[in-house]
């Protein structure tokens, strides 16, 4: 996949799972589980963060990204 979608791909768990409830917790107090839940999956994210750092300052621009287990390597199409 392209460099901008790896990115998207890494990001939306976290978009989803974190900071989306984070931010609902935030605004309505009461829903301070929904709070917890999600600064945990924020925290979680790490190795996402890392994955993200990576690309971002070593894959070239037109280069092809993927992942195989626990890795993530990256190819100039032809």
């Amino acid at each position: 996949m392209s460099k901008g979608r790896f990115i998207f791909m890494s990001l939306l768990p976290n978009l989803a799972f974190g900071f989306i409830p984070y931010i609902i917790a935030l605004i309505i107090p009461s829903q301070s589980t929904l709070g917890v839940f999600g600064a945990l999956s924020i925290a979680m994210g790490a190795g996402d963060y890392i994955n993200i750092f990576n690309t971002i300052t070593q894959v070239p621009k037109g280069a092809r990204t993927y992942l195989y287990q626990f890795n993530s390597f990256w190819y100039m199409p032809e």
